[in-house]
């Protein structure tokens, strides 16, 4: 059998479902969610094969309040299995697991409900040739590196695979995986009502272009919405592909790592250029960068944001600029592609918010060290 986790979110809590349906239907089986006691609401399809494969599929149920939907694949069954009737069991088998790096261990489930668990155990890692990686000593105070196997690294690569509906989903590891819209759990951006946003369902569509997928936004409410752990407070590289009319004068949202309050970094372009603000430890001490790195207007754009602990490194397609600082971020936050418009840590002022993302996008990763 497999397990699938069901979400949908009421007041900002996540209410979970567990499903648990026999392998010989996921390759034909759609899951239907529905609510034709009310208006407003559409009939979500989750096919069971794309759930299997990528791992999460999610889909907006109600276009006007962004009520949704995301289905899992579960990976760790609950400790309700059925009884076997014995005080002793043979078990072989192999399977495959989720990460690159798994921790397992064995547990005993008696009749009485007791739950025995064994010590954690790895299966044989494959060798890996090292990294360096700048974090921050809070021993010293201070910057170090440190080096550890490049296979443990986190690089999330996000898939642009419309079969994943709602859901923005990464090979490392499907705990990282970004939502089209969303960020309605307690603490993140769009739970707080000082985060401001217009009704809609707030997901960027799918279009296919030149056989490529990639997400468009509308510039009204449209986001990607990241899980805190998925941005890190150590070095970090973000890497982006994206197309856009450049040209306006106003400030427009990129990447924010940015929730409800400040994490670290925010960019936008401003009068066509990469503008870079960063939250730091110390609030007095916060710098804006205003590069001089043009975009292209309604062209790709490659952009890479590098950060080491001593200097950011700006890339935009072949043009390239450094900034010395060594500061920390200020705070483990959410991270938000293509909004909000919170003025902190913004360029403009109030009555010019910046506005929220209007283009498209085709490639997001967010690499868990500086530069390659």
């Amino acid at each position: 059998n497999l397990g699938f986790s069901l979400s949908t979110y009421f007041w900002t809590t996540e209410v979970a479902y567990i499903l648990q349906l026999p392998k010989t239907d996921v390759e034909t089986a759609v899951l239907e969610v529905a609510r034709p006691d009310m208006k407003g609401y559409k009939t979500a399809k989750l096919p069971l094969k794309d759930i299997a494969e990528l791992g999460e599929v999610g889909a907006v149920l109600n276009e006007n309040t962004a009520f949704r939907i995301d289905a899992k694949r579960v990976y760790a069954v609950p400790d309700l299995p059925g009884h076997i009737g014995s005080s002793a069991v043979d078990w072989s088998g192999s399977f495959e697991s989720r990460t690159p790096q798994p921790v397992y261990h064995f547990r005993a489930i008696s009749k009485s409900g007791k739950i025995w668990r064994s010590r954690p155990f790895c299966p044989c890692r494959e060798r890996s040739e090292t990294l360096s990686v700048n974090v921050f000593d809070e021993f010293s105070g201070s910057p170090a590196t440190v080096e550890m196997p490049k296979n443990q690294v986190p690089v999330f690569d996000y898939k642009f695979d419309p079969r994943s509906q709602a859901a923005f989903v990464n090979a490392f590891d499907p705990f990282y995986n970004g939502h089209l819209g969303g960020g309605f759990h307690y603490s993140e951006a769009y739970c707080d009502s000082r985060i401001k946003v217009k009704p809609g369902d707030r997901q960027p569509k799918w279009v296919e272009e030149n056989g490529r997928w990639t997400l468009e936004f509308d510039g009204e409410n449209d986001y990607i919405n990241f899980p805190k752990e998925a941005f890190p407070q150590a070095a970090f590289t973000l890497e982006l592909e994206l197309k856009a009319d450049f040209s306006s004068a106003d400030a427009m949202t990129i990447f924010r790592h940015y929730s409800f309050t400040r994490g670290s970094i925010s960019v936008f372009s401003l009068k066509g250029k990469l503008y870079v603000t960063w939250g730091d430890k110390i609030l007095t001490r916060e710098p804006h960068i205003s590069t001089p790195l043009k975009f292209r207007d309604n062209e790709w754009n490659r952009l890479s944001i590098s950060y080491d602990f001593n200097k950011f490194t700006f890339t935009l397609n072949s043009e390239r600029y450094e900034f010395e600082w060594a500061g920390r971020p200020w705070r483990f936050m959410q991270s938000i592609f293509g909004g909000h418009d919170r003025l902190e840590l913004a360029p403009g002022k109030a009555g010019s918010e910046p506005k929220y993302f209007k283009g498209s996008l085709r490639k997001l990763t967010i690499y868990h060290r500086q530069s390659k």
